[in-house]
């Protein structure tokens, strides 16, 4: 029969079971590396946010503001967090729906500490309460820049005295380099904001930011509390950081009138 061009039922079914091989270990190939890809990328921002509310352990009855309500993932966390410490966290986003959402995932856990509120950050002015931290999470990168220091003086008003926790890209976070920037770099050029990526690894991120904001407060341009920033490198790739802003107060701090008097005095005995 084989010379006739015939198969018998046993052959014909060992053909088929070699054509499913083959196509499933195309697909492995081509599909495996795919959704590591982006499977991992979701891994890297869980827990990026694990390492931000890490920083909330030692807190004592704190007021947490999360800036950017977003899937309501990190709101939850932190409220989990804080619980046994008598914590409580507000949630903002100009998205109705993100709002209501985060509503519903607070009710069904029964996070009574949680609240979400429809609010654009830069209406924070029009809430009368104060807090001990703000966090905001993976927005700034897709901001333009006036909006991004908009966006920090808000928060800086209601967390003096406090700190401002910010999660996002290091300036090292783009390029071809090893997997994880190029990742990055990819989903980056593909989320329609990547101008703005580009401009915030450009200029180096967020602690350039927060020193223009201190020369813009000193120079009497930008009214917002003393700003002074650390960051903790996320250890496994280093193209994330949870950077921590000490906020002080829209009061004029004693060190810095004291060093003003000296400059005086100084330019008095000088002349």
């Amino acid at each position: 029969d084989r010379w006739h061009g015939k198969r018998s039922r046993g052959d014909g079914l060992k053909h088929w079971l070699q054509a499913f091989v083959r196509v499933a270990v195309t697909a492995v190939i081509i599909v495996g590396p795919i959704f590591t890809f982006f499977y991992d990328d979701g891994k890297s921002a869980f827990e990026t946010r694990i390492l931000l509310v890490k920083h909330l352990e030692n807190t004592i009855n704190p007021r947490i503001l999360d800036v950017g309500t977003g899937n309501g993932v990190l709101t939850t966390m932190i409220a989990i967090e804080v619980l046994d410490k008598q914590g409580t966290v507000t949630t903002i986003d100009s998205d109705t729906a993100a709002s209501k959402s985060a509503e519903a995932t607070f009710t069904r856990k029964r996070l009574n500490n949680a609240k979400a509120l429809n609010l654009d950050v830069l209406d924070l002015h029009t809430i009368d309460e104060d807090y001990t931290h703000s966090v905001i999470a993976m927005c700034l990168h897709e901001l333009d820049p006036k909006r991004r220091v908009a966006i920090l003086e808000a928060m800086s008003h209601k967390t003096q005295n406090g700190k401002i926790l910010v999660l996002d890209f290091t300036p090292s976070t783009s390029g071809f380099t090893n997997l994880s920037k190029f990742r990055n770099t990819v989903m980056e050029s593909l989320s329609g904001h990547y101008t703005n990526f580009k401009s915030w690894v450009a200029s180096g991120g967020l602690e350039a930011l927060i020193d223009e904001m201190e020369e813009s407060r000193k120079a009497g341009t930008l009214n917002i509390p003393p700003l002074k920033i650390t960051r903790t490198e996320y250890e496994d790739r280093k193209t994330h950081a949870v950077y921590t802003v000490e906020v002080g107060s829209l009061e004029r701090p004693a060190v810095e009138v004291e060093e003003e008097k000296q400059d005086t005095t100084k330019k008095g005995w000088f002349w």
